[in-house]
């Protein structure tokens, strides 16, 4: 029997959006179908919304700390592999690091299989002609994502010019200002909106909780804000967008009085003196592996300042209507 481990990723949010998770998820499921000797392990791993050319894999970095701790690989006596799409998925590393992390990962007793092509990577293989061809796949990727990246800039650079010139740029733009239809740039701000983000604003200044605001806009509208968190309100209050900037250039409509803005942002500097919290989250080699029973979400782990580190749900934390496994362990 091998247990297998499964990986998927993707550099920006944009693509969660798309078919990439569908289409990484539908690859593992089929090469579990098709191989009667493999099953699944609780240790699933995801990168969402991270570039691997910047070396910004935290997947890859808990399989290379469950093999340190003993978790995974030989020294389990089971045998594993990691299922990934293809190559540029785990790493777009300069060669010499990625085969370095990949080398490890093979010798210390995981095989790899990218799904799109079907190759294993294993200790025999890396004895023949694998070590070339994982070589040449990390190579190549590396060459693709610093093109990428280079266009990128290009285009970010491009746009900062023209929002110092005072020029519009296409930019998405945050949900309280909407695209002008004659100029297909988002400059509008709707009276409704400037009125649900100011109200946000003076009412956090003047104390009140993040999870009371969030509260009151899903009872002003429970469909526009169905998603809406304290951490997305922690993200409207920090976006200079509210004050019509991006980049330190004007080219929003100003929602939010700078004066207004400013003293939110104080306010937040002041909790986060005065508040106790509920902890801090853990970099521990157990995170991704434990699986709410309810939900079917990956648990937290969260250290308390005075107490034992704890597992919780964070989606039934986050999100009471989707979770109500409101258990801690221990």
């Amino acid at each position: 029997m091998r247990y297998a481990i499964s990986y998927v990723r993707m550099s920006t949010k944009i693509q969660l959006k798309g078919d990439s998770l569908k289409r990484q998820n539908d690859l593992i499921n089929n090469y579990l179908a098709s191989n009667d000797d493999v099953v699944l392990s609780t240790m699933q791993l995801s990168d969402l919304g991270k570039s691997a050319f910047h070396g910004k894999n935290g997947g890859l970095g808990e399989i290379i700390a469950a093999i340190d701790a003993k978790l995974i690989g030989d020294d389990t006596n089971q045998k594993w592999i990691l299922l990934i799409e293809d190559i540029d998925r785990i790493t777009r590393l300069s060669a010499g690091l990625a085969i370095e992390a990949l080398v490890k990962i093979i010798n210390s007793g995981v095989d790899i299989v990218t799904l799109s092509d079907g190759q294993t990577y294993d200790k025999a293989s890396l004895n023949g002609s694998g070590l070339y061809i994982l070589a040449g796949q990390i190579q190549q990727a590396h060459q693709k994502s610093a093109k990428l990246s280079e266009r990128l800039k290009a285009s970010w650079k491009t746009k900062r010019e023209k929002a110092k010139k005072g020029e519009s740029i296409q930019r998405k733009a945050p949900w309280f200002i909407s695209r002008n239809p004659d100029t297909n740039i988002f400059d509008i701000v709707t009276p409704e909106n400037k009125a649900i983000v100011n109200k946000v604003f003076v009412d956090y200044v003047n104390g009140a909780s993040l999870n009371d605001i969030v509260k009151g806009l899903k009872a002003f509208d429970s469909v526009k804000f169905k998603t809406y968190s304290p951490a997305s309100l922690r993200l409207l209050l920090a976006n200079k967008a509210c004050i019509g900037l991006w980049n330190d250039s004007l080219i929003y409509p100003v929602t939010v009085e700078p004066s207004v803005f400013y003293s939110a942002a104080n306010e937040t500097k002041r909790r986060k003196l005065t508040s106790h919290g509920q902890g801090v989250r853990v970099n521990h080699v157990l995170s991704g592996l434990v699986v709410c029973g309810e939900c079917n979400k990956f648990m937290s782990l969260r250290q308390q300042k005075h107490a034992a580190t704890v597992i919780h749900c964070s989606t039934a934390n986050k999100f009471k209507e989707k979770c109500k496994n409101t258990k801690v362990i221990p």
